[in-house]
């Protein structure tokens, strides 16, 4: 997201309206998919904003990727602008971009919830199970996790994923203690 605020801050001293016009709502309008402008668009854009047609294709991608960051994180209009100013945003570029996330928020989310896969995922459910046999002698001591994410496709039919580690010792020590923090995420992405 930093890149993107980066990229768009000098568009807020020019005309912070013509921003949210012209690049913030269509872009959370569009989403999961880009959106390019139409000619008289970019016309518009680069007598308001002194934007060249060939940059307003950037400008657009830097708009998504603010709205897209927005939607994996779940947060709602004051979240975005809470989390945009802590990556450095000016208040002006949080605010608009907290405005028209607000706006869109709702339709955009369920277009990502019904999006195939390829795109960020939202999770509303996340279980996990870890069976620990261990085999071999004291030093060669193996341990195998088998972790199974499914989640719901588009088309309502369930989708389920695994995927096996195997860990030596040291690893199984090293993995038990990051658990907690493993869970802390997962559980902070519902």
């Amino acid at each position: 997201m930093h890149d993107a605020i980066d990229a768009l801050e000098p568009l807020v001293a020019k005309n912070v309206d013509a921003l949210s016009e012209l690049f913030l709502a269509p872009a959370v309008a569009a989403l999961p998919n880009r959106f390019e402008h139409q000619i008289r668009d970019c016309e518009r854009i680069q007598s308001e904003l002194g934007v060249t047609t060939s940059k307003c294709a950037s400008y657009a991608a830097h708009s998504r990727a603010i709205f897209m960051c927005a939607a994996s994180l779940g947060a709602n209009g004051e979240g975005l602008a809470r989390a945009m100013v802590e990556e450095g945003a000016s208040a002006q570029l949080a605010s608009a971009c907290g405005k028209a996330w607000t706006a869109g928020e709702a339709a955009a989310t369920r277009a990502i919830r019904m999006t195939p896969f390829g795109t960020p995922k939202i999770l509303s459910d996340v279980q996990w199970e870890l069976r620990v046999p261990m085999t071999g002698s004291e030093r060669e001591l193996l341990a195998s996790l088998d972790v199974e994410l499914s989640e719901q496709t588009p088309s309502g039919k369930p989708r389920q994923d695994r995927f096996a580690c195997e860990f030596d010792h040291a690893e199984l020590v090293h993995f038990f203690t990051n658990v907690e923090k493993i869970q802390t995420q997962l559980d902070a992405l519902i």
